[in-house]
């Protein structure tokens, strides 16, 4: 399938386009640059005279705002054909996104089979999130045989090529030992490059990784550092660890209001073990100062 955007259109196709309602690139251009305006009005007419005239961008963007109902209500019936259209032009994130559509059975038929259809078509062209979410695919067996090895490799080509949810899924890889030897090391490598991208789950498994003396490069003091980081982003499981170096002054000083502050916070979200270390930490006799 042909590069969409370095399609290109001459001789008397081009001018039949121009002269049936503004040439497609054009009112691409203007429609898009209302879209980012917020003027989805304007956006909705120029992108359905593009579309009309073969732009997949225009007609992705169109799926966008009839799936979350920008200017128009959500619609995701009409999102799905206009991702159809995208999508049989060679436009990846519209295959992904009617790829993930057809998973979830929303606006179209629930499929597994050409969910993973779309999938391999964006993931051929490099577009990551495809590889991502076909690479789920293949580990689970969903609309397919199983395959870790494709599977891993890959996340591994998304997450080198900087996609965080990639990197993170194959630290968990790692670090749970699905289908490979548990590698913490390995585990750390890849967390710590989506930490770096504020993946909150990637956070709180690189600081645990970095409370074990098997770690790389140990380090109480970082791994607090992560873990108040993704405490910070609301992950119970982080909430709960940071509390726990709190109250036993490992990586931070030793502070026991703070520690019940960060269990309290957990356990608001249902954490077990910091509802059962609350009310360990509330019933002792407070620490003398």
């Amino acid at each position: 399938m042909g590069n969409l955007w370095h399609r290109v259109r001459v001789g008397s196709l081009a001018l039949l386009a121009c002269l049936a309602g503004g040439c497609a690139s054009e009112n691409w251009a203007r429609g898009k640059a209302a879209w980012d305006a917020g003027d989805y009005a304007t956006a909705a007419t120029m992108l359905e005279s593009a579309a009309a005239h073969g732009d997949a961008r225009a007609d992705y963007l169109l799926g966008l705002m009839h799936e979350e109902g920008q200017g128009m209500p959500p619609d995701a019936s009409a999102a799905a054909c206009c991702y159809e259209r995208a999508a049989a032009l060679g436009h990846p994130a519209a295959s992904n996104n009617l790829g993930l559509m057809c998973f979830q059975g929303r606006g179209t038929a629930k499929d597994m089979a050409r969910a993973r259809e779309h999938y391999e078509t964006a993931a051929a062209s490099g577009f990551a999130p495809a590889q991502n979410n076909l690479a789920v695919m293949l580990l689970y067996g969903l609309g397919g045989s199983a395959d870790q090895r494709r599977a891993e490799d890959l996340l591994r080509s998304a997450g080198t090529a900087g996609y965080a949810k990639s990197q993170a899924l194959l630290g968990t890889i790692y670090f749970e030992g699905l289908g490979v030897e548990k590698d913490l090391v390995e585990a750390e490598h890849w967390y710590r490059l989506a930490a770096e991208q504020d993946v909150a789950t990637a956070q709180m498994r690189l600081g645990w990784i970095l409370l074990q003396q098997n770690a790389s490069a140990p380090s109480d003091e970082e791994a607090a550092l992560w873990l108040q980081r993704s405490a910070s982003l609301g992950n119970a499981a982080a909430q709960h660890n940071l509390a726990l170096l709190y109250l036993q002054g490992r990586g931070v000083l030793r502070d026991r209001a703070i520690a019940t502050m960060w269990l309290e916070r957990a356990a608001a979200q249902g954490w077990e073990p910091a509802r059962e270390k609350l009310a360990v930490v509330t019933a002792a006799t407070p620490i003398a100062r």
